[in-house]
C-alpha cells in the first residue's frame, strides 16, 4: 500500500493553538528498516532525538503534546496549523534523526534508515486524543520492555509530564563544526563535537481537550493514564507468563538486531470513534485524492520546451516553461 497523501481539511481543525490559530491534531508514526534496533535507546540517541524534536519545534512552530521512540520505532503527537506545516516537521523531524542515528559512530548502518515515510493519521475528537494519548504513552510497556512508561531510557514524554520538567537534548550544528575542523587543521588545533552543540528544551502543550487544567491537574491526569497502563500490563503479564525484558538488557542488543516479528497491522485512515465524522473524512479524503491526482495529470500535461532524446525517461516532476 502506498503512503496516504497529507490531508487536512479546514473541517479537521477542531481546536486552537496558544496563539488563538485553528489547528489539528495529527499522530505521526515512523519504523525502521527491516524493524532493526537503529533507535536502540542509548545516551547519546537519546539526547540527539530529543535535540532534533526541540530545534524543530522552535523552527517550525507547531505544538507538541508527547513522544516516545522506541528501539525501531517512533511516534508523536502534534498540533499543525496545516498540511505544509505538517510535511516540514515530519520532513524536518525524521531526516535529521536518520542522518545523525545513521553516522557510523551511532549505528554504523549503511543502507536506508527508516522502512517507510512516517505515517500521518488525523485525530477528530476529544475522545480520541485522550485515546491516543494513552496510546502513546504505553509504548515500551506494553510491549513488556519496562514495568512503568516513565522507566524507559530512550526518547519518551512519560517522565517529563509526570514531573512536568522537560528534556533536554542537543543538537550539533555539522555546517559550524566542519568550518571549525577546517579553521583547527590550519591552526594545528583539535576541535570536537562539543564546540559546536546546542541545547533544546523540548516544552510539551497540554493537549486541546485538557488545556483548561491547571499544570499540575494535568500532569495528575497524565499519571493516571501511566498508573493505568502499568496495572494493565502487569494484568497481561500475569495472564501470558511473560516477564519483563529491561533496559539494561535490551541496551545489550546490537543496534543491528532484528526482532523475530514485526507487527504490521494496517494503520486507520482517521483516529475517529465518531461514525460520521469518520464517514465524512474517509469521503473527504477520496475527493481529494481524486482532485489531486487530476491535477497532477495535468500538471504532465503542460508543453515543456525542448524534446528528449531516446534512450531515457523523460522527468516526471519537473515541469519546465513552454517554449514561447
Amino acid at each position: 500500500m502506498s503512503t496516504p497523501y497529507r490531508f487536512i481539511p479546514e473541517e479537521a481543525k477542531r481546536w486552537k493553538n496558544r496563539q488563538g490559530q485553528p489547528i489539528a491534531v495529527v499522530e505521526v508514526t515512523i519504523r525502521t528498516i527491516l524493524g532493526i534496533y537503529l533507535l536502540k535507546p542509548t545516551d547519546q540517541n537519546t539526547r540527539l532525538i530529543l535535540g532534533i524534536l526541540g530545534r524543530a519545534k522552535a523552527l517550525l512552530g507547531f505544538e507538541l503534546y508527547g513522544y516516545a521512540y522506541l528501539s525501531n520505532h517512533g511516534s508523536v503527537l502534534l498540533g499543525v496549523r496545516d498540511a505544509e506545516q505538517l510535511a516540514r516537521a515530519m520532513e524536518y523531524i525524521h531526516g535529521n534523526i536518520a542522518r545523525e542515528l545513521g553516522r557510523k559512530e551511532n549505528s554504523d548502518w549503511r543502507g536506508r534508515f527508516w522502512g517507510r515515510r512516517g505515517r500521518a493519521i488525523v485525530v477528530l475528537t476529544n475522545e480520541d486524543l485522550v485515546r491516543r494519548m494513552k496510546y502513546l504513552l504505553a509504548n515500551s510497556t506494553k510491549e513488556g520492555l519496562v514495568s512503568h512508561p516513565s522507566r524507559w531510557p530512550g526518547a519518551h514524554c512519560a517522565q517529563a509530564l509526570c514531573d512536568g520538567k522537560p528534556d533536554v537534548g542537543t543538537w550539533i550544528n555539522r555546517t559550524e563544526l566542519r568550518l571549525l575542523r577546517n579553521a583547527g587543521r590550519a591552526a594545528d588545533t583539535q576541535v570536537s563535537e562539543a564546540d559546536a552543540i546546542s541545547y533544546y528544551r523540548v516544552v510539551l502543550e497540554q493537549l486541546p481537550c485538557w488545556s483548561h487544567l491547571s499544570a499540575e491537574q494535568y500532569k495528575q491526569r497524565i499519571r493516571s493514564l501511566c498508573n493505568e497502563i502499568r496495572e494493565q500490563a502487569a494484568q497481561e503479564r500475569a495472564r501470558t507468563g511473560y516477564t519483563v525484558l529491561g533496559a539494561k538488557r535490551l541496551l545489550r542488543l546490537s543496534p543491528h538486531h532484528r526482532p523475530d516479528g514485526v507487527a504490521r497491522s494496517p494503520a486507520p485512515t482517521i483516529h475517529c470513534r465518531d461514525n460520521q465524522l469518520r464517514l465524512w473524512f474517509v469521503e473527504a479524503y477520496k475527493s481529494f485524492v481524486d482532485a489531486y491526482k487530476a491535477a497532477y495529470g495535468r500538471l504532465h500535461q503542460v508543453a515543456i520546451s525542448g524534446e528528449f532524446p531516446p534512450g531515457g525517461v523523460p522527468p516526471t516532476r519537473v515541469v519546465c516553461a513552454p517554449a514561447h
